[in-house]
């Protein structure tokens, strides 16, 4: 993928978003203490052209890094219109369910985020509730919403990852199976408290690395040399039979393509050898989907 800034490492655009109910505050000061950390092992393992905004769903937490709100930015930066943003505004929903609307703030982000040409796209999500103005359990609006979050995601190519927090819910392995399937469903990672029981740090590496989209290099692609499709007339005719102990009175050649077998354009022989002293009612014949090209003996 080309870098927008002529950088020979792969450009990525990463969304770190957080649910800004109270429940999540140690979770958005642990990962911003990470922050640095993350980035520098990151730059390490898998450079990149490395972009990274963070936000709170209505909402910001002092002392960290989530201290814009996804609205702000997309109405003041990205110029997008109030009537295009779909997540509820704060105290529109009942408790902080407006500040848990996760599914909806991938969305908004997805479609709505000023991604830089060329780069690769990724969002984090992190909350520990459903994704629809939270709740305990899982019901059918989330999933629901969860769906318009994916469908939104693939349409602008940006990868999800998502982390479901610690919850106290008799339901919450429902809840973080929906989580996950956000992010498998967009190609991205999930995550659980028990990938940052040492703290954050590899969880954002984790994040970062796995944001990028690398292209194949020339080692890998233009360097391969191509296939040559075997003729089944050569096959046939360098084929030697000794083994076979073959006899073109009794058998039958059949050539089936088998795609499978290291490379699709090889073919395998088929030989169906049909014993003299074996009585049958009918002539022989090759197995179904597969070609005869040697005359059957009667």
């Amino acid at each position: 993928m080309t870098n927008p800034q002529g950088n020979p490492n792969p450009a990525v655009d990463l969304v770190i978003v957080i649910d800004t109910s109270p429940s999540m505050k140690d979770e958005a000061q642990a990962l911003s203490q990470a922050a640095s950390v993350s980035i520098k092992a990151a730059a390490s393992s898998c450079p990149s052209d490395l972009r990274v905004a963070w936000f709170g769903v209505e909402g910001t937490w002092n002392g960290t890094n989530f201290n814009r709100t996804i609205r702000d930015y997309l109405l003041k930066v990205c110029k997008v219109s109030e009537s295009q943003i779909r997540a509820r505004k704060r105290g529109e929903l009942p408790s902080a369910g407006a500040q848990e609307d996760g599914a909806r703030a991938i969305e908004d982000i997805a479609n709505h985020f000023d991604w830089r040409p060329g780069a690769a796209r990724a969002i984090f999500y992190l909350g520990d509730e459903a994704l629809e103005g939270g709740g305990s359990e899982v019901k059918k609006e989330d999933i629901e919403a969860a769906n318009q979050a994916i469908k939104a995601a693939k349409n602008q190519q940006v990868k999800v990852h998502t982390y479901f927090g610690t919850s106290k819910s008799k339901n919450r392995e429902e809840l973080q199976q929906e989580f996950a399937r956000v992010a498998k469903g967009t190609g991205g990672q999930s995550f659980t408290p028990r990938n940052s029981l040492k703290g954050f740090t590899a969880v954002l590496e984790s994040v970062i690395c796995g944001s990028r989209n690398v292209a194949e290099t020339s080692d890998s692609v233009t360097d391969k040399k191509p296939v040559n499709p075997i003729a089944i007339g050569d096959l046939i005719g360098n084929l030697s039979f000794d083994s076979f102990a073959r006899d073109a009175k009794t058998d039958i050649v059949c050539v089936s393509p088998v795609r499978t077998i290291v490379r699709r354009e090889e073919e395998i022989i088929l030989i169906r050898k049909v014993r003299k002293e074996e009585v049958v009612d009918a002539s022989p014949a090759c197995p179904v989907n597969t070609n005869q090209v040697s005359p059957s003996q009667s």
